[in-house]
């Protein structure tokens, strides 16, 4: 199922219809989740947030954060809380000017994924949903420099890195040293 670019389903509750079409928007992503959730009788929640990446369009540094613009999934597996969002996972929408807008590939990063990795691109509009050490606060998220942050973290998450001391996107060094091992 590719991502509907087009709003080709307009009735969102219509897991058939989705089916059928190939095309769902971020909230039929959620539910047709949650419905393969409720089958396996896996605890599922639906996460409404902010979601910025370099592809983003509309995103600006300072861009208001506190509305929704995307869903995704957390799923409880052995009583440990994962993110999934299926949108991304899909494939997603191209910068412009390419011919078509549709990525059409699957990215696992995207499944089971850590919250201190998702929080650099995700923001759910309810705190409880970021769950990570500290909170990251609206305006933080929103003025973070960076976005390709979480091209970094994709890469630590694909290649099974563990970050042991700074496990958050932002690192300040006071004597302008930093030593990474590997």
């Amino acid at each position: 199922i590719q991502y509907d670019v087009e709003n080709i389903n307009e009735d969102e509750n219509n897991l058939d219809q989705i089916f059928r079409s190939g095309y769902a928007n971020s909230l039929q992503f959620c539910k047709l989740f949650e419905a393969m959730c409720r089958r396996f009788s896996l605890k599922t929640a639906r996460i409404e947030g902010f979601c910025k990446t370099k592809e983003s369009p509309n995103y600006k540094r300072g861009t208001d954060v506190t509305k929704s613009n995307h869903y995704w999934n957390c799923v409880n597996i052995n009583n440990k809380w994962y993110f999934c969002d299926l949108t991304f996972g899909s494939g997603g929408i191209k910068p412009k000017p390419e011919k078509s807008n549709l990525k059409d590939y699957f990215n696992a990063y995207y499944f089971l994924t850590p919250a201190e990795y998702l929080i650099v691109t995700h923001r759910p509009l309810n705190d409880i949903w970021q769950m990570t050490e500290k909170i990251m606060p609206a305006n933080q998220f929103s003025n973070k420099r960076d976005v390709h942050m979480g091209d970094f973290y994709k890469q630590v998450y694909e290649h099974k890195i563990d970050l042991i001391t700074h496990k958050y996107p932002i690192i300040k060094c006071t004597d302008r040293k930093l030593e990474l091992k590997l």
